[in-house]
Parts: structure tokens; C-alpha cells; sequence
């Protein structure tokens, strides 16, 4: 198991950060190893979201890295800013809540998020309704 840490990220800063990730290639390239992406986390689709629904949702990203700097996840979140809910990126449009992560660093990742996230908004724990977990392999 990867060991991974978190960054969480609001508003202009997560833009920032995401279009240099788009435009390094990195986020792609993890998209590309990530077991759970689909087109709803596919740099074009996210970014046109968050910009097209700018009024309604603060974008929320959390981060993820391993020690040599390694791109291990990214929770792709919006922040309703009428009501402070927690949504996915896509939120109606997207068929479910999954993070992406390189998949030897998938549950680290996610409960490192989920904490460094908890942290950040200053609450015990992250209620989103589905707690994003890696698939299950079936039998």
C-alpha cells in the first residue's frame, strides 16, 4: 500500500491547480491507471462543469500525492454555496461519487482524503452520502 498525502483545495485555487495538472498531463495519466474513471472525471468534462456552474457550486478538489511527488488521487467535489453541501463534480449529471487513485495507493487515498477533507472543513467527519471506496473484485 502507497502512503499518500492530502491537500485540499476551494474555489480559484483548485481551478489553478486542476488546469496545470490538465496541462502537465498528469491528471490524464491518472485517469489512465485509475480503475474507477469515467468520462465525468476527464479534465474537459470537469472544468467545463465547475465553469459553467460557477454561480451555484464552489469547486472543492482533494489532492493526493505519494513521497516522490507522484499524482495518487484526485476527489473531484463541489460546494454548494446557497445550502454548504458536499456534492460530486457533475452532481446530477454524473452517474456517481469515486474518487480516482493510482491503484496501489486507492485506500490510502481515500481515507487520507476523507480525513485531510474533514480537517479542512472543520468538522469530525465528511457526510456525502456515498462514501467513495475502490470497486470490489468480484467472485
Amino acid at each position: 500500500m502507497q502512503q499518500v498525502t492530502a491537500e485540499v483545495l476551494f474555489g480559484a485555487s483548485a481551478l489553478a491547480r486542476l488546469g496545470a495538472l490538465a496541462g502537465s498531463g498528469e491528471w490524464q495519466d491518472l485517469l489512465f491507471a485509475s480503475r474507477n474513471a469515467t468520462v465525468f472525471q476527464h479534465p474537459s468534462y470537469v472544468l467545463g462543469w465547475y465553469a459553467s456552474h460557477a454561480d451555484h457550486y464552489e469547486p472543492v478538489v482533494v489532492l493526493g500525492r505519494t513521497p516522490t511527488q507522484r499524482l495518487a488521487g484526485l476527489w473531484l467535489l463541489a460546494r454548494q454555496r446557497r445550502a454548504g453541501r458536499l456534492v460530486q463534480a457533475g452532481h446530477h449529471q454524473s452517474a456517481h461519487l469515486i474518487t480516482d487513485a493510482q491503484p496501489d495507493a486507492e485506500r490510502t487515498f481515500v481515507a487520507t482524503a476523507q480525513r485531510a477533507l474533514a480537517i479542512a472543513l472543520g468538522v469530525p467527519e465528511i457526510d456525502i452520502g456515498t462514501v467513495p471506496m475502490p470497486p470490489r473484485e468480484l467472485d
